[in-house]
């Protein structure tokens, strides 16, 4: 009887030790629960705020960026448009792209957008702070827009420097650097000297002084004696008098095509001192292959003097040809010289 009263006190105790252990538990749960509840509303409030932020931004950046892209293609847009706008028409019958099926003319263009919606008709398209701008032709050539009698259009004008300017019109005139080029003989035509680069663009103001509208074709050439534009010698045997003006350090020009076989001499008869002739026997033009041979090649077997002067001298066929380059020598480059030669067949 007392075993199973001390069985049945075990077990009341135990479950009274089970019960308030529980209870204990419970309690810690709910405390961490609450604790757990609070850390994880802070976390994850913070989170959200986070997130409410980032949403935000995202959005924003998305407006952004897709405005960007919009603003974007509504930039390009409206850059395009002034672009084409920009663009002009030449007056020999160039359409909105300035070309021609016969000169392949490169596009002309107002340089800035133009600021007046409702521009005067009667007013040139051009100005000193706003003109049209284009560039030669592979042929040297360039067309203006009609231009409106009484007045004058602005140009800047790339791969013009140091080429001679020439238009055929009574009723064309040109300004350059404050001068002032009018026809004579029905042509305008002047050097367009310039230290800029010929990549450089040239400013011109071109005029005309006609009564109705005209488009003027201006042609741009190197002067004759440059090389890219010799002087032909049609015969040889006479004395060449060349004057090399002062700063030329290139010199001047000449092409000879021979009429006989043999040999043919080049000489300078006057001071070879302060003078030289380069002459070049174009062996294959197209793939730059020459014979050169030059005045103050001393020691050369082909450098020969006699009563006549100091020459050089080439085996010849009939058709072969020539190009003779006349120049101070260097440590009188920068004077002015007069060099005295002529060619003759041995």
């Amino acid at each position: 009887m007392k075993l199973n009263k001390i069985i049945a006190i075990a077990l009341v105790a135990t479950l009274v030790l089970s019960l308030c252990i529980g209870c204990k538990s419970n309690e810690d749960l709910s405390s961490s629960s609450i604790d757990a509840t609070v850390d994880s509303s802070t976390v994850y409030g913070d989170v959200d705020i986070v997130d409410d932020e980032a949403n935000d931004t995202t959005s924003n950046d998305s407006n952004v960026t897709s405005g960007g892209e919009e603003s974007s293609n509504a930039s390009s847009n409206k850059e395009e448009k002034p672009l084409d706008n920009n663009y002009v028409s030449v007056g020999d019958g160039g359409s909105s792209g300035n070309s021609t099926s016969e000169d392949d003319l490169p596009p002309t263009y107002i340089e800035s957008t133009p600021t007046t919606s409702n521009p005067d008709k009667n007013a040139p398209l051009s100005s000193a702070d706003n003109p049209l701008v284009t560039q030669l032709n592979a042929k040297g050539k360039v067309v203006t827009v009609d231009i409106k009698p009484g007045t004058v259009e602005y140009y800047k004008i790339a791969r013009a420097s140091n080429k001679v300017l020439t238009i055929n019109s009574p009723n064309a005139f040109v300004v350059y650097e404050g001068v002032k080029y009018t026809a004579k003989n029905g042509v305008v035509s002047f050097e367009v000297v310039s230290d800029l680069l010929a990549s450089d663009q040239i400013s011109f103001q071109i005029g005309n002084s006609g009564t109705k509208a005209e488009s003027f074709t201006i042609l741009f050439t190197d002067p004759v004696g440059r090389k890219e534009n010799p002087k032909t010698i049609n015969s040889i045997g006479d004395k060449v008098t060349t004057t090399i003006k002062k700063g030329n350090e290139q010199g001047f020009f000449y092409s000879y095509k021979a009429t006989q076989n043999g040999k043919i001499r080049f000489y300078i008869i006057s001071d070879a001192k302060i003078g030289k002739l380069t002459v070049d026997k174009l062996i294959d033009p197209k793939n730059f292959i020459i014979q050169q041979r030059n005045t103050t090649d001393t020691g050369e077997d082909y450098l020969k003097t006699d009563s006549i002067g100091t020459y050089v001298e080439f085996d010849v066929k009939s058709g072969d040809n020539f190009a003779i380059g006349v120049a101070a020598i260097s440590s009188v480059a920068d004077a002015g010289i007069t060099v005295e030669w002529k060619a003759v067949y041995a």
